[in-house]
């Protein structure tokens, strides 16, 4: 009805926009009252607030959407993550994208949204580039522990959140890890064994720092030598894996099988640990090895699909009984590999796996307190991952359509081309009336995000604008009076 507000006028393209602006007065003259939102978007995320599903099947991705947000939930690579309860940004794996979606539809609320497209909706959120559900992005140098505080990996030290109140669901740190208010660093079993195989300390800290680096995820140059164990059975081989496996989630650990050419499968760009138990020629041919183990690019053959190049910049843990045999690339696999002999322990203890995987975080603040005790020991050379607890490197968000492409599809103008508009009503404003000053903030015709003028964030420009606008009416309205004076004295 007239003299009510009968439209939101939404407009994203800048044609749009600007035919709206110039209907805006004969609109209100006719008695139209109605909000305009003008203008481009400044970025996705707004773009992705304000928009309104016109679909069934848009409703129902929304619906999902607004499932996720509100229960922590983040899709990776096909699969879904919750946060841990008590930290503030980790999140772990809960299942599958099909998983998630057949547990989430006992949800009186959104059960027949999420019924009627199940299929479209489990194609969406499984697709490893998705863009319709946001991608978490996992930090491998920072662990959460509890209390709210964070340990960096490459600085060896507690660090301050490096991470901003909008990150969350967006970036999470390694793991999530509860520590005891009175942590025990005398590393337990995992210090017995290790001083055991290594009496002097100098092998002692060769051990731990290359055993260090197993963790090091996407920080290794290549070619840097993987810390290979050669012993007998029950000498505690396997059982010191049990620390990075601790402290990484199993999703990103690959190990190798004897399968040939497939044998590789497992490791894809996100594997942040790969662990080798009895290396042999069975395993992996000598041509394969020694790209494995110097790091770098690889091609990984895939079953049914096609290979794939890999970065391979992940931790390497090699354990074997004997050294391996690889006839004419034995220098050269050897070259890629820092042996080491382990020794049994006089009593095997059963228990020890076990509680090095649930003490994996204590072990490691052990080995940080070895290493800066006994620094004369080690060699420079390998303390090339230290870095500056300030020094932070925040991880990518690696999509199939990077976001600058998406603004440009959806009409989001970047600063450049907003200044370039702003230029342009300052050159038209001086021979006519822009429409653009006729669109305020106290009545219908409103802007929502004023892109048209970069400043039009500071009060003060919004205020000044105003005034003018109020003294250009109000000579027209005089002139308009004088004119009609005129016309009554003839």
């Amino acid at each position: 009805e007239l003299g009510q507000r009968t439209a939101n006028i939404i407009t994203y393209c800048q044609k749009y926009f600007v035919l709206v602006r110039n209907w805006a007065e004969r609109l209100r003259t006719a008695g139209v009252h109605f909000d305009v939102i003008c203008g481009a978007p400044n970025s996705w995320e707004e773009i992705v607030d304000n928009w309104v599903p016109g679909t069934q099947i848009g409703r129902a991705l929304e619906s999902l959407r607004e499932a996720m947000k509100s229960g922590d939930h983040a899709a990776f690579r096909g699969r879904v993550y919750r946060k841990y309860e008590k930290a503030n940004f980790a999140y772990h794996k809960i299942g599958s994208a099909k998983t998630y979606l057949n547990s989430i539809i006992v949800i009186p609320q959104i059960q027949d949204a999420i019924m009627q497209h199940k299929a479209a909706l489990l194609g969406i959120l499984s697709d490893p580039g998705c863009n319709a559900i946001s991608q978490i992005v996992f930090d491998p140098d920072i662990i959460e522990i509890s209390g709210g505080l964070y340990y960096k990996l490459s600085s060896r030290s507690l660090t301050s959140c490096p991470y901003k109140p909008t990150d969350k669901g967006r970036i999470s740190p390694r793991i999530f890890k509860e520590v005891p208010d009175k942590v025990d660093k005398t590393g337990g079993v995992f210090a017995d064994a290790v001083k055991n195989s290594f009496p002097d300390i100098k092998e002692q800290m060769e051990f731990i720092v290359k055993f260090y680096q197993c963790l090091l995820a996407f920080q290794l140059p290549q070619k840097t030598t993987k810390l290979a164990l050669v012993g007998p059975k029950n000498s505690g081989k396997t059982s010191f894996v049990n620390v990075v496996r601790g402290l990484t989630h199993p999703e990103f650990i690959a190990s190798l099988s004897k399968e040939k050419i497939f044998g590789m499968s497992m490791i894809n760009s996100d594997t942040q640990f790969i662990f080798i138990d009895e290396l042999s020629s069975e395993i992996m041919a000598g041509d394969q090895a020694k790209i494995l183990l110097q790091g770098g690019p690889i091609t990984v053959p895939r079953k049914h699909e096609e290979p794939e190049i890999v970065d391979n910049q992940a931790g390497i843990f090699v354990t074997c009984n004997a050294k391996p045999n690889y006839g004419d690339d034995q220098r050269n696999v050897e070259d890629r590999l820092n042996y080491m002999d382990t020794v049994p322990l006089a009593v095997t203890d059963t228990s020890a796996p076990e509680w090095i995987l649930d003490h994996s975080f204590e072990i490691l603040l052990w080995m940080v307190d070895q290493m800066k005790k006994y620094n004369c020991y080690v060699a420079r050379k390998e303390l090339f991952f230290v870095r500056d607890v300030t020094d932070y490197v925040q991880p990518k968000i690696t999509l199939c359509l990077p976001q600058g492409d998406l603004m440009k599809l959806a009409g989001v103008r970047c600063e450049a081309q907003q200044q370039n508009a702003q230029n342009h009503d300052c050159n038209t404003s001086s021979s006519t009336n822009s429409s653009s000053e006729r669109v305020t903030n106290d009545r219908p015709g409103c802007s929502k995000w004023h892109n048209d003028s970069p400043s039009s964030g500071s009060e003060g420009a919004i205020t000044k604008r105003f005034e003018r606008i109020s003294k250009r009416r109000l000579t027209k309205k005089r002139r308009i009076e004088e004119s009609s004076e005129d016309e009554s004295e003839e």
